[in-house]
């Protein structure tokens, strides 16, 4: 009996200087990733050259041109948020930028239609412990995640699950939860090898330094390069290309 397909997928946020130690990682590794990046933020941000360098081995999604929380703005200044970051990205990297990732997983149904007409094809989410393939909305692959690299508490996952109206998000969390994350993610991994689905593993990489998960992080990476021969890799538009109707 053949084994349903298993998809194997990165991401990562905020575009901080710190996402080059990853990227480093994930050569290590020999694994995909789409790294979501602002032109401008609160926190560091890589120069343009380091964007055009970490986009010739890497997808290179968008973030806003602000890290902005689109439910926080005048709602007139969203469509250039979400499209002008496509445009300046572009001309960085002299390719189309086709993933968009909205700042803190906020956003309105209104902003789904903005990413669709700035011509994105794909938008990540933060919905956590999802198995699902990405699901077609007004044009728009709507694309959720399955472990984040640090620690997420209980709480933190019923309020993530049930925000979204996906309680077996937090059945998924109480079935494969370990008391530590990275004993979560090889749960979680060996469930989507043997009954299907998708591994998304995503973060913030000056998260990961603030909380000193880096061999965590290597080890989830480690465990997920064993697994070619037994699922599909890919980066987060390549996913997309799958998304159902």
């Amino acid at each position: 009996m053949v084994n349903p397909p298993a998809y194997i997928t990165t991401s990562w946020d905020d575009g901080h200087p710190l996402d080059l130690r990853l990227a480093e990682l994930l050569n290590k590794y020999d694994l995909p990733a789409t790294f979501y990046i602002p032109i401008e933020n609160e926190l560091p941000v890589l120069e343009p050259s380091q964007v055009r360098a970490l986009s010739a081995e890497f997808e290179i999604g968008a973030h806003t041109l602000h890290h902005s929380d689109l439910l926080t703005i005048p709602e007139s200044l969203t469509y250039e948020e979400i499209a002008g970051c496509k445009t300046v990205l572009e001309q960085i990297c002299s390719r189309r930028c086709t993933a968009f990732c909205f700042p803190k997983g906020h956003f309105r149904r209104n902003h789904v239609r903005h990413v669709r007409s700035a011509g994105y094809r794909v938008a990540r989410t933060v919905e956590l412990m999802s198995l699902d393939m990405p699901r077609m909305h007004s044009g728009v692959a709507m694309m959720a995640t399955t472990v984040q690299a640090g620690p997420v508490g209980f709480l933190k996952m019923a309020r993530n699950s049930l925000k979204r109206l996906r309680p077996e998000n937090l059945l998924c969390h109480m079935l494969y939860g370990k008391s530590n994350w990275v004993e979560t993610a090889e749960a979680v991994l060996q469930h989507v090898l043997s009954c299907g689905g998708v591994f998304h593993f995503w973060g913030h990489s000056w998260e990961v330094d603030q909380m000193g998960q880096w061999h965590n992080v290597e080890r989830v990476f480690s465990m997920l390069a064993q697994c070619k021969g037994h699922a599909i890799f890919t980066d987060n538009t390549g996913l997309s290309d799958l998304a159902i109707p």
